[in-house]
């Protein structure tokens, strides 16, 4: 199973403390959405957003098993849906993953503030750590 994230499971740390192991992963892109921030946290949230040209920059995730899924599953927020999404991969691949995805009636969790992983990894990275 292919997984697409886009917020602090980019981040190498984050990844191993939920999952406990590496997977095979590539950057990619999510065309059609928009990332912001979630109210009041550290983490983001997507949405679609068939206007937006630059798509949502992320890393692509390979071969995750189900037990790791569902240990996925039970990391992200109760807004989140988890779906399948169309991914560019950096080598131009077109295929199909799994994302988590602010669906519509749960946009109210998100502010109008773009999220940059920069920032996050620069100012938020060891907070967010400390309190998961």
């Amino acid at each position: 199973m292919n997984l697409f994230t886009y917020g602090t499971l980019m981040f190498d740390t984050v990844w191993l403390r939920v999952t406990g192991r590496p997977f095979p992963s590539v950057e990619a892109t999510l065309p059609g959405y928009r990332i912001f921030g979630v109210r009041d946290e550290l983490f983001p949230g997507i949405v679609v957003d068939e206007s937006a040209t630059d798509g949502v920059k992320g890393r692509l995730y390979r071969e995750i098993d189900p037990g790791t899924m569902a240990r996925l599953d039970t990391f992200e927020d109760w807004f989140y849906v988890r779906e399948l999404v169309p991914v560019l991969t950096a080598e131009n691949e077109a295929l199909h993953a799994h994302a988590y995805v602010v669906p519509p009636e749960n946009v109210h969790v998100l502010t109008e503030a773009f999220w940059d992983p920069a920032d996050f990894a620069a100012s938020h990275l060891n907070r967010f750590l400390s309190g998961r």
